[in-house]
């Protein structure tokens, strides 16, 4: 079980800045695109926000791109994000898997397969 800062578990992402100092490390790091008009996307939400609920936050952390907003909408063109929702799980600067659509399973095991 894991514990979040009050009851936060999934932080925003806001920049190219931020996303480059967060994929440096050894720790996973899962990044969900999203879009408030995205039907898919506001379903699959609460799915992400218990996967990160439930994670052992000492081995990955979590993280949202809202592709409508100025500075993640730069993250998600240069990361070439070509549908949403898009999940994809960084370590050590490298992606190491991605999810696209909604997929409960294969989201699980983009967590538990790269920890």
């Amino acid at each position: 079980m894991s514990s979040c800062e009050s009851g936060v578990c999934v932080s925003e992402l806001k920049s190219m800045t931020q996303f480059n100092d967060i994929v440096s490390g050894a720790k996973l790091v899962i990044i969900m695109f999203r879009a408030p008009w995205c039907g898919i996307c506001v379903t699959t939400t609460p799915l992400f926000d218990d996967i990160a609920r439930l994670a052992d936050r000492s081995k990955v952390t979590f993280y949202y791109v809202d592709t409508e907003k100025h500075g993640p909408m730069e993250v998600a063109l240069q990361l070439n994000i070509r549908e949403i929702p898009t999940f994809k799980a960084y370590k050590n600067k490298c992606c190491v898997g991605e999810v696209v659509g909604i997929n409960t399973a294969g989201l699980k095991n983009l967590v538990d397969d790269n920890v």
